[in-house]
């Protein structure tokens, strides 16, 4: 069993993304194509993503793929065992 969990996320598009590491947001931002960050915590990490489709994820070293299509936005919440179904949203308009 993996101790924590660890997300690693590459950008192929522009995105903002806020994420929170065991309930504390430790980023908020947009990021850029051909950027990576990673982010390490104990229990859970909680992406909120704006363009779904500019967002590829490696979970515990394990590649995810692209969260969701261009524009997209996405709330997903990971664990040491994976991620919670995505919870995909329209902004209103």
């Amino acid at each position: 069993m993996v101790a924590g969990v660890t997300i690693e996320v590459r950008l192929s598009a522009s995105s903002w993304l806020q994420v929170e590491v065991d309930g504390t947001v430790q980023f908020q931002g947009l990021l850029a194509p051909g950027e990576r960050r990673t982010w390490t915590g104990k229990q859970q990490i909680f992406l909120w993503v704006g363009n779904a489709g500019g967002v590829e994820v490696v979970h515990n070293g394990k590649p995810e793929g692209i969260l969701g299509a261009k524009n997209e936005v996405q709330k997903i919440t990971w664990t040491a065992s994976g991620r919670t179904p995505p919870v995909a949203s329209t902004p209103p308009g």
